[in-house]
């Protein structure tokens, strides 16, 4: 896979690199809109409280097991999971669907096109609980798998992506999705 930008920064940058956009992409979501950002364990307690310094407020965590085909270490135990940090941007609207608060989604390396690349069905999943017609914004695009599945569930999708082989990448995927009406800025 190709490098991306940003993924070698100490927690004390990243706590205030993660405190700058999250606060950037809380002024564009609506009142009571959602947040999911991923992060593995080393990183957790530090994206809850960047989270919480971006301006919003964090609901808990929903761990994502993604099977037993992760890269073992022998001698310790399987990182097999990882974690989405959810939150919202001001208080919840009551009603809507009850999602489970666990998931399991293998990754298939064939389909993995970053390296921290996700599967659709998980993607689609977390995406369950916003209502049909709504924006998903995905700040850090990398193949575009938030955008497919976005799509598929008839939201509207906004993904920004810093890197251009990864632009290109994305853009692909939702262009044979849409039938070529995906736009690149």
């Amino acid at each position: 896979y190709a490098d991306f930008e940003g993924d070698n920064r100490d927690q004390r940058s990243y706590l205030a690199w993660s405190a700058l956009w999250l606060g950037l992409a809380r002024q564009r979501v609506k009142q009571g809109g959602l947040l999911a950002v991923f992060s593995d364990w080393r990183q957790l307690p530090v994206t809850t409280d960047a989270i919480q310094a971006g301006g919003w407020i964090w609901r808990g965590i929903v761990p994502w097991d993604k099977g037993r085909g992760v890269r073992p270490q022998k001698g310790r135990f399987r990182s097999q999971a990882e974690y989405v940090a959810w939150g919202s941007n001001g208080q919840l609207p009551s009603g809507g669907p009850v999602v489970d608060g666990l998931f399991h989604h293998r990754v298939d390396p064939r389909e993995k096109l970053h390296m921290t690349g996700k599967p659709v069905g998980l993607m689609k999943d977390l995406l369950s609980l916003s209502a049909p017609g709504n924006v998903i914004l995905d700040p850090f695009m990398g193949s575009g798998t938030t955008g497919v599945a976005a799509l598929q569930l008839d939201r509207r999708f906004i993904g920004i992506e810093a890197d251009p082989h990864y632009c290109e990448v994305a853009c692909g995927r939702l262009e044979e999705l849409l039938g070529s009406t995906a736009t690149a800025l």
